[in-house]
């Protein structure tokens, strides 16, 4: 696990960087309502995107015999939804142009589900290299998405081509990283698959796929809702806000739960399970979410170096935003957790109870506008989350609380180190304050000091295997 923790932090970091080099790019030479025509059908391809791997990678990973007959069901199976994606993103196009009253979308829509074609192309890839433990090649071919995306939208942006720089940057990513990935597992989709292999996995995969879309459509509710009612300029700066706020979640709790999940499902019922998922319930809290609270807490200074001067108002949704992107990365665990003892049924029945609050929490929030939509979503995906931890906890056998008292210390340190970090910055502010790089730097710092003391001083558990990941780092260098 510390080998995939290892190689997922280069990778993501890595990511970050490009990330946070070409966002800072293009939110410089596009629009907001560039960005909010590519979210709009974004909705639509986030929702495909729970379609697109129909459980295949969790089918592939959790099961303990897999034979050459389930690799190619799976990869068979892989190439049909991506053509179906496909052409339901096609036949889509004009009635969501017209929902959301915004005419462009159509061909956006229609030529970035070309995606799909690729996505689904890698997915048995994906699947076997995890399954493989080999986390170098997938962060290989990430960082190769990354690095094409950063080229190609950034010089279509360059040369004036609007909103299709950030349609046509994502398809060359797509292709990019789908080459390094079949360049190791090199095999197209068998010529005759018996349709009993497909069934096992239809089965496995139908439930978890129709989790994710829930998954999907709640997490993007608030997107769909303010698309809907403010337009696509209003939707471009909701978007961009929440992209900043959750770069933590997107580059450091996905990772984490990319390596941790496996790690579950082949953990032994009991206290080594139990062990696990605490573990991996604190350090959720302690990196990905302490990170979304440190970006909220410097929001200003962020988005000034991120953004520049043309998003003014993103840096108060950026505050509240953080507040989602915390809880979130926590969130991450309750997927995991229940899909490592196969029950993903609770797992769907737990996103249709947080679907339903989101929805009602966002369309009466809406009336306030963008904060408002903003407020309430934080809201939802707080009661979702504490709730998801005691429902994960008592469907696996932990207890009701063991979850929530796993995050609980390390919140506690969390909150501390964000308050020091408000204060400190509050008191520079007052007394004249810095410059933007400088603030941001002391900012940085006084909330990792604050977060390391908190640590130390509250949290021995944690303390102790930081000690000991340290020590052994040493030794080998």
């Amino acid at each position: 696990m510390r080998s995939g923790l290892a190689w997922g932090a280069v990778s993501r970091v890595s990511q970050l960087a490009v990330q946070l080099l070409s966002a800072a790019v293009l939110a410089r030479l596009l629009s907001p309502a560039d960005f909010g025509i590519v979210n709009m059908s974004a909705v639509f391809l986030n929702v495909a995107n729970a379609l697109a791997d129909f459980g295949i990678k969790a089918y592939v990973v959790q099961r303990k015999d897999f034979s050459e007959r389930d690799r190619g069901a799976a990869s068979l199976l892989g190439w049909l939804l991506g053509a179906a994606i496909f052409l339901a993103a096609v036949l889509a196009a004009v009635p969501l142009s017209r929902f959301y009253h915004e005419p462009r979308l159509a061909p956006v829509l229609a030529v970035q589900a070309v995606v799909y074609l690729l996505v689904n192309a890698a997915s048995i890839h994906i699947a076997m290299i995890t399954r493989a433990l080999r986390f170098r090649r997938l962060a290989a071919a990430e960082l190769a998405g990354s690095v094409a995306y950063l080229v190609a939208a950034c010089g279509l942006a360059w040369i004036g081509e609007g909103y299709w720089s950030l349609v046509l940057g994502r398809i060359v990513a797509a292709a990019a990283s789908l080459s390094l990935l079949v360049s190791h597992w090199s095999d197209l989709p068998p010529r005759r698959v018996p349709w009993r292999d497909l069934r096992g996995l239809m089965r496995f995969g139908g439930a978890v796929t129709a989790t994710g879309v829930l998954g999907q459509l709640d997490e993007n509710f608030d997107n769909i809702a303010v698309g809907r009612f403010f337009g696509s300029s209003s939707l471009g700066l909701y978007a961009v806000s929440y992209n900043t706020a959750a770069l933590p979640q997107k580059y450091v709790a996905f990772t984490v739960a990319g390596v941790a999940n496996p790690v579950l499902a082949r953990a032994e019922a009991g206290t080594s399970f139990a062990a696990a998922c605490t573990r991996y319930v604190r350090y959720q809290v302690l990196v990905p979410a302490a990170l979304a609270v440190a970006v909220g807490v410097l929001a200003p200074e962020v988005c000034a170096v991120l953004l520049g001067r043309r998003w003014p108002e993103a840096p108060s949704l950026v505050s509240i935003m953080s507040v989602s992107a915390a809880l979130l990365s926590v969130g991450t665990t309750i997927g995991g957790i229940l899909i490592s003892r196969g029950l993903a049924g609770d797992l769907f029945r737990f996103h249709t109870v947080k679907l339903t609050a989101t929805a009602m929490f966002v369309l009466v929030g809406a009336r306030w506008g963008l904060k408002g939509v903003a407020v309430a979503f934080a809201v939802a995906t707080a009661c979702s989350v504490l709730g998801g931890l005691a429902w994960a906890g008592l469907r696996t056998g932990l207890g009701r609380s063991t979850l929530i008292r796993a995050a609980g210390g390390p919140a506690a340190a969390v909150a501390i180190a964000g308050g020091m970090t408000w204060a400190a910055r509050t008191v520079l502010l007052a007394v004249g304050g810095l410059g933007t790089i400088p603030m941001l730097i002391v900012g940085a710092a006084t909330f990792a000091g604050a977060l390391t003391l908190a640590v130390v001083a509250a949290l021995p558990r944690e303390r102790d295997e930081i000690a000991v990941a340290l020590r052994s780092t040493l030794r080998r260098g």
